[in-house]
């Protein structure tokens, strides 16, 4: 049986050759003898012969494999990074071209906690993967892979940012959370009729009070399900089941639990749902159904990274049928993107929460649903481009990257969305080598309070209007009159302070955590430099400043158009006026459209079967479909676009790498 806990590997010294077997510990690379008798000084070595390798096979077997010729390795690793590793078969690969020996496919948030190095390889055109099992030091995989690929472990995208902020801002908080559901769940069981409201008529084989809460609740939460969701999903259910409420300030109730998230926003939504007279979901059952897999496709565009994931299709589920209304948050919304004011933190402070149960609960249904600070770049002033890529193919991350979303079709793939922003001369670079990326000349973005109906807790859209805006007339000088737009003369140099803020406002967003000192520090900045940073941009007109509520029941519509720039440019403004929320990107002097509109699901199928006939009667071509998946990279992007001398970061050769290789079908 082969031994996976070390590869065979040579150092060249004044020409001589010596074998020696290559390992990994916490802080990298070790050396020991063929005998593993001693450890080899590592010190003044520069690079390795490598002589085999460790991938899966089509069966998913793990094996060695030994090359004709060794592959040449820096010995000191480019970079490391902490990744859960599952082997799955049916897993698909999200991005194209596939990864090499598919190891992309294996990296699972569930899985086994891995070590990924990767070094650099005499062959410019490849890297050196290492995964390495954190508990047993076995290879789990160790070959070379593409440049592009090198991508996935360098920028993290908007989830492992969060869960990265968490883990490292949670140390306080996670013995109190575990003393929170030690509490719950070792506390007393529930009677008959206290499990009975969770429970409905869902038929649990079997099902006993046992002696603790502990012992009762475990018996609703699928095995399948992984072990810290399960402990969490049980302590929610153990909470609910004896009516439990927070006694203090939500903020720091919720702060308390910040280390589970699951547990938090489970929490959060249900008491939201409950303090506003709402019938809460069958918890239970969505769960139990979850489990077998039987839930439909989530209401909601999931992030890509954890669509394989079986707690979070339960999850989003969950979410779809919270009952909301949002009349508080849209209300507060409206007044401070009307006030003109930077507001870091939550319009009902905790004082005011603390001399009023009414400004209590408005506190946490603004914190519950969410209300984001989002500042608007307008790319130009700058000197940044924003383009846009939609195709099946070269979906890998690069620096230049913003956000990829897959849009819903017909078809057996899913055609992806990918928005870039780079300097003017990596732009003209990047359409030499792929012609088909569209350079954005304007971009607008909307919130629109008034249409929702307090009354009948309904977005009322008005569906006639977004359908004969095509036979309209605007022209993309009034969409900047009237929605905002770069009048400047002239490129403002970005500042490190402007990028932190850009970031923070992208990472930190809800204003509950910009509320809080901690959040604020962890991207480098105090509370007063964000401010001072977002003040001096919105007063230059590089950013303009909006309150966004995050509704969780409507649908993520991709809106892709061409055809007379007048016409288009009088479509984009309707979804600028009639939608919840919209955001469109106009190309081709107007002629070319990408709209992501967000709708209420009935609203969302009345578009997609009017909207493309209403174009074809006005000569544009329209395709209209629902956002699947989305993936952010945001987290850090100007931070990390920007180089110590101000400059922006202009090497494209990540992109050209996966540009160059084949995909014949991709139009």
């Amino acid at each position: 049986m082969d031994d996976f806990t070390k590869l065979l590997v040579s150092v060249v010294d004044n020409g001589i050759a010596s074998e020696f077997h290559l390992r990994y510990d916490e802080k990298g690379p070790v050396l020991s003898n063929p005998d593993d008798v001693f450890v080899k000084e590592t010190i003044g070595i520069e690079r390795l012969l490598v002589h085999d390798e460790v991938v899966i096979d089509s069966s998913g077997i793990r094996k060695r494999k030994s090359f004709a010729s060794p592959v040449e390795i820096c010995f000191q690793p480019l970079l490391s990074a902490e990744r859960g590793y599952m082997l799955d078969r049916s897993r698909p690969d999200h991005l194209y071209p596939p990864s090499s020996a598919g190891w992309y496919t294996r990296i699972e948030r569930r899985g086994r906690k891995s070590s990924i190095f990767l070094h650099s390889a005499a062959d410019e055109k490849k890297y050196w993967l290492s995964i390495v099992d954190n508990q047993t030091g076995e290879f789990l995989e160790a070959h070379t892979i593409l440049p592009f690929e090198k991508g996935v472990l360098e920028i993290a995208d908007e989830t492992e940012e969060y869960s990265e902020m968490f883990l490292a801002l949670s140390e306080v908080s996670e013995s109190a959370a575990i003393e929170w559901m030690d509490r719950i769940l070792d506390g007393p069981p529930p009677t008959w009729s206290e499990l009975a409201k969770i429970t409905g008529d869902v038929y649990i084989p079997n099902l006993k009070i046992g002696n603790r809460m502990r012992d009762t609740v475990d018996q609703l939460v699928p095995k399948n399900y992984d072990s810290q969701t399960r402990l969490q999903v049980m302590a929610f259910l153990g909470a609910i089941v004896k009516g439990h409420n927070p006694g203090e300030d939500p903020v720091d109730y919720f702060e308390r639990l910040q280390s589970t998230q699951v547990l938090r926003a489970l929490l959060m939504g249900h008491l939201s749902c409950i303090l506003s007279g709402g019938e809460p979901p069958s918890y239970v059952r969505i769960i139990q159904d979850g489990a077998r897999q039987r839930l439909g496709v989530p209401t909601r565009t999931v992030t890509d990274s954890l669509d394989s994931d079986t707690w979070y299709h339960t999850y989003y589920r969950i979410l779809d049928r919270f009952p909301l209304t949002y009349d508080t948050v849209l209300e507060y919304s409206a007044r401070m993107n009307n006030s003109n004011r930077i507001v870091l933190g939550l319009p009902v402070t905790k004082s005011q929460a603390a001399r009023s149960r009414k400004n209590w609960v408005n506190r946490l249904d603004l914190m519950g649903i969410g209300v984001m600070l989002r500042a608007l770049l307008r790319p130009p002033a700058i000197g940044l481009k924003r383009i846009v890529y939609m195709g099946f193919a070269h979906k890998w991350p690069t620096i230049h990257m913003k956000w990829s979303s897959n849009i819903g079709s017909e078809g057996y793939r899913e055609p992806s969305i990918q928005i870039l922003e780079m300097p003017p001369d990596s732009v003209e670079a990047s359409l030499r080598a792929r012609p088909n990326l569209l350079t954005v000349d304007w971009t607008g973005a909307s919130v629109n309070e008034q249409l929702y109906d307090a009354g009948s807790k309904t977005w009322r859209v008005p569906i006639s209007r977004i359908a004969s805006s095509m036979q309209g007339k605007r022209t993309l000088r009034r969409l900047g009159n009237e929605f905002g737009a770069w009048r400047g003369s002239r490129t403002r140099k970005p500042t490190h302070l402007w990028a932190k803020a850009l970031d923070a406002t992208a990472n930190l967003k809800f204003l509950a955590n910009l509320e809080q000192d901690k959040y604020v520090e962890y991207m480098g900045l105090t509370r007063s430099e964000l401010l001072h940073a977002l003040q001096e941009m919105k007063e230059i007109g590089i950013i303009t400043v909006a309150y966004v509520p995050n509704v969780l029941d409507l649908m993520t519509l991709a809106v892709i158009a061409q055809g007379k720039a007048a016409n288009v440019c009088s479509l984009s403004r309707a979804f600028l006026k009639y939608s919840p929320t919209a955001t469109v990107h106009l190309a081709k002097d107007g002629e070319w459209l990408l709209a992501l509109t967000r709708q209420p699901i009935s609203t969302a199928h009345h578009l997609m079967a009017i909207l493309p006939e209403e174009a074809a009667r006005h000569g544009i071509t329209l395709r209209c479909n629902r956002t699947t998946s989305f993936r952010s990279y945001q987290g850090r992007f100007y931070t990390r676009m920007l180089r110590e001398d101000g400059t922006w970061e202009t090497d494209i050769s990540p992109m050209l790498s996966q540009i160059r290789v084949p995909f014949q079908d991709e139009n």
